[in-house]
């Protein structure tokens, strides 16, 4: 503490004023000490107040405004220390914030502009390989996700306008599919039609030569039936003789319509149809050959239910068509085997059914598509000629009807025959579908 009078205050000589009129700027000194550290002094005035000048122990006198100075000095050296602390925290803080928001802008960039670009890319190359079901997640809605959205639409229409092109081809590859099978029918029809025609030619030839042999061995077999005596003693040998010879006669009678039935494959002869029950046509082919199938040892069989209904038919032609399936289910059965007739009315009433099944060895598959074809059989050639299915196809189609096989090797063989109940009026011949053959 210093005393005003005896020293008085520096500052306020230098500047002409009293201690109290210093600015609080002037009373605030920093002092730099020897060990390099700073002070603080304060000057602080000890004025001679009212209270104090009037009492009675107070020396000095009530004029006097300024008893002295009170200058005090405090250590800066923690408050620096902490100054400089503060000012590394906030350098650190500064270099923190920048690498924390340099962070947040690469990866924003990358989640916003890199990784989206990235997935295009992927995209553009698997769609240029040929994948078009590749779509890029739409994560956002700024440019780069409406270009996402751009692009997906436009993959998904390149989707959908390859599918379409795929059905067109795949709908064009089945109508030319459809349009070959077509034609191979066609073809096929054409060389069945070349065939007949051929056929036709050929049985027109072999009637005539065949005609007369027949025509005589009838005539002769009258006679002997006419020369057969009347001795009652041999009446029994007599009567036996005389069914035999017509049977030849009826026999004889019956291969002359076969032969001129060949004629049907190249111009369709007068009418010959009538309402026949199919039972008795059936009853007399089975006698025709039970002969045969005894010899054998095939069991044959003819089921006829009595609702089976009358169909408008050729007689000859039917029995011609039964006995040629019968004679081949019998020579493909072996002994112990059966062989079936049956007739069913067709399910829809219009007609009936015909069935003709074996259990024999059965036709092979490369077979089944040749079966009604002029002159193929697998027989040895002296046992058959390839004409009998060709035939029957013939009758079948010129009755209106529709002849179908399943045939298994080692199982058997059904002919399926179906007949309508009536004959449309007589128009010109047309070329049916080839039969339906299953295995």
């Amino acid at each position: 503490i210093l005393d005003v009078d005896e020293e008085g205050c520096a500052a306020c000589h230098r500047l002409g004023l009293t201690v109290d009129q210093l600015e609080l700027a002037d009373r605030v000194r920093y002092v730099e000490q020897p060990n390099g550290t700073r002070s603080l002094g304060i000057m602080l005035p000890i004025v001679n107040e009212p209270e104090c000048s009037n009492a009675a122990c107070h020396a000095h006198p009530a004029s006097q405004l300024v008893l002295g100075v009170l200058d005090a000095q405090l250590s800066l050296a923690s408050v620096d220390e902490r100054m400089a602390a503060s000012g590394r925290q906030m350098v650190l803080g500064m270099v923190v914030t920048v690498a924390a928001v340099l962070a947040l802008a690469l990866f924003l960039t990358w989640a916003m502009v890199l990784q989206p670009v990235r997935r295009l890319t992927h995209a553009e190359a698997g769609v240029t390989a040929g994948d078009l079901s590749i779509r890029v997640p739409e994560t956002s809605s700024d440019e780069i996700g409406q270009m996402i959205v751009a692009w997906n639409s436009m993959v998904e229409k390149l989707a959908n306008a390859q599918e379409e092109l795929q059905a067109w081809g795949g709908k064009l590859e089945r109508r030319v599919e459809d349009k070959t099978q077509e034609l191979q029918t066609a073809q096929q029809r054409m060389v069945f039609v070349e065939k007949m025609a051929s056929l036709g030619k050929l049985a027109a030839v072999v009637a005539h030569e065949i005609n007369n042999p027949l025509a005589g061995i009838t005539t002769y077999a009258r006679l002997l039936q006419k020369r057969l005596p009347d001795d009652e003693q041999c009446a029994d040998e007599t009567e036996d003789t005389g069914r035999i010879l017509q049977m030849i006669e009826t026999e004889a009678s019956r291969c002359g319509d076969i032969v001129r039935n060949l004629l049907l494959f190249s111009r369709a002869p007068g009418a010959g149809f009538s309402e026949e029950h199919l039972g008795p046509i059936l009853e007399r082919c089975v006698m025709l050959v039970r002969h045969k199938a005894e010899l054998q040892e095939i069991k044959l069989s003819a089921e006829v239910p009595e609702d089976v209904p009358p169909i408008i038919c050729d007689p000859a032609q039917t029995a011609q068509m039964v006995l040629a399936l019968v004679m081949n289910a019998i020579e493909a059965t072996e002994a112990g085997g059966y062989v079936r007739l049956s007739v069913r009315r067709k399910d829809d009433g219009d007609g009936v059914v015909l069935e003709v099944a074996d259990d024999g060895r059965g036709i092979p598959p490369e077979n089944l598509n040749q079966i009604f074809e002029p002159f193929f059989s697998t027989k040895e050639q002296i046992y058959g000629a390839g004409l009998g299915l060709a035939v029957v196809y013939g009758i079948v189609t010129r009755h209106h009807g529709r002849i179908d096989v399943d045939s298994t090797p080692g199982i058997g063989t059904t002919f399926t025959i179906r007949l309508p109940a009536s004959q449309p009026p007589a128009t010109e011949e047309v070329v049916e579908d080839l039969p339906e053959i299953t295995s």
